[in-house]
């Protein structure tokens, strides 16, 4: 091989010719030619020129959200993931997507606390009514109107009733109480909680620092707002319930069981329950959300002169009927 019309001086002009001689054929390239070639040493190597055209290592990231996978050459490529990750994986072994965790027993079984906004929607309705619950969780809540309102529970009530059976639904609490009041204005539970001055309270339309109830439906809309039956106790005796009916509510005291999961101070569990009869999941899942640091009543009476209530300091009481204390409603929502 032979090297030839090289130019005199290290540096080599654009017009200057390299010639190579191999095997008696001559090969020329100009100076421009080759600092072009020169410059391209180093680059990536194109996917058309069997390289992968990265001027990096990839790295390989997962998107668990997605089922289809990127271009694998890119910087930072993202294959999909398909399938059930098992329980031993850390996964639920289960699919729970549409209609296969369309249902409130699923939606009753995590916690998620999400912002939904700041007002109820249509679409939210929607989803409640047919008992899907897309994208509502335990925990999950609105602010509206300075209030967060946050999901209790899923169908706690479903298709109960006397003489209708109550549709799909959500029960929902503020998380803070939204006022205070007397249970009765004295201590004397012996109408019990249907004829107490809270519950009047609560009905109220336009009062001063009341009307729980006008609250609630000014958040959601009075039409999503639902009224439905439920069992209360008509007549005391010593503070034991001794009759009961079916009673049209909507926007109500809790009782024991909703709260705790089980009667603490009530004198005539049975009556004090009613359709009322298992602990919300909100307080199930999440138990920090009984504990507000306020005091708030609740419904179930437990003597002649005292009801139950939740202490600031998280523990169970009672508390004589005269004393003013919060509002913490429940509000069944669709």
């Amino acid at each position: 091989m032979q090297i030839s019309s090289l130019p005199a001086t290290n540096a080599l002009g654009a017009n200057d010719v390299l010639a190579v001689e191999v095997n008696g054929v001559t090969y020329k390239i100009t100076g421009s030619i080759l600092a072009a070639a020169l410059q391209s040493v180093g680059a990536p190597l194109g996917v058309d020129k069997g390289g992968t055209g990265l001027t990096a290592n990839p790295s390989l990231l997962t998107n668990l959200a997605s089922a289809a996978a990127a271009n694998v050459l890119q910087a930072s490529p993202r294959p999909g993931v398909t399938g059930i990750l098992p329980l031993g994986n850390g996964g639920l072994g289960k699919d729970f997507s549409a209609a296969a965790g369309a249902n409130a027993g699923f939606h009753n079984s995590i916690f998620r606390g999400k912002n939904l906004g700041t007002t109820f929607t249509a679409a939210q309705s929607a989803q409640i009514t047919a008992g899907t619950f897309d994208d509502m969780f335990v925990g999950d809540y609105w602010v509206i109107n300075g209030v967060t309102w946050r999901i209790a529970d899923f169908d706690p009530y479903y298709r109960c009733g006397d003489n209708i059976s109550l549709g799909h639904h959500i029960a929902v609490v503020p998380d803070t109480i939204l006022y205070s009041t007397q249970w009765n204005e004295t201590n004397d539970t012996s109408t019990g909680y249907v004829g107490s001055a809270i519950r009047a309270n609560i009905k109220a339309a336009s009062a001063s620092a009341a009307g729980a109830e006008e609250k609630v439906t000014a958040a959601f809309g009075s039409a999503h707002v639902l009224s439905y039956r439920a069992i209360y106790p008509t007549a005391y005796s010593n503070g034991a319930a001794t009759g009961w009916a079916w009673t049209d509510a909507r926007v109500e005291l809790m009782n024991e069981v909703e709260v705790y999961g089980c009667n603490v101070w009530a004198s005539m569990p049975g009556f004090e329950t009613g359709i009322n009869k298992r602990q919300l999941s909100l307080f199930r899942l999440s138990p920090q959300f009984i504990n507000i640091r306020a005091y708030w009543w609740l419904r179930s009476v437990y003597s002649a002169s005292t009801a139950a209530y939740v202490n600031s300091h998280g523990d169970a009481g009672n508390l004589g009927a005269s004393a003013s204390i919060g509002v913490r409603p429940l509000s069944l929502i669709a």
